[in-house]
């Protein structure tokens, strides 16, 4: 049988979604689209009431980085809140949206 590799905090921290200096991270800046409510920011990547920590209102610009990612969730940054948003309600700036 092979020999496992040990895992230490920071590859731990890669597999959990991203680590590193975020500053190094290339963010993008989004702006969020939702039909309903709010985009929420989330301490942790999955959707569930209990794990929400800010909220962003449809329209909203922020930043997100796909170097910290788990499924359909990346981190965001919004007015000083950083933490999981589900990526599938945000609009990419780059395709010339001008509004934010």
């Amino acid at each position: 049988m092979a020999e496992q590799e040990r895992l230490d905090v920071q590859k731990l921290e890669n597999v959990a979604g991203g680590a590193g200096n975020i500053e190094n991270y290339r963010w993008e800046r989004v702006m969020a689209n939702v039909k309903t409510g709010y985009l929420a920011i989330r301490n942790h990547p999955s959707y569930d009431d209990s794990n929400i920590i800010g909220r962003i209102e449809n329209g909203a610009c922020f930043l997100i980085t796909e170097d910290r990612k788990i499924g359909e969730y990346v981190w965001g940054s919004y007015n000083g809140t950083e933490g999981w948003v589900n990526k599938n309600f945000t609009v990419s700036l780059s395709g010339g949206i001008t509004r934010c």
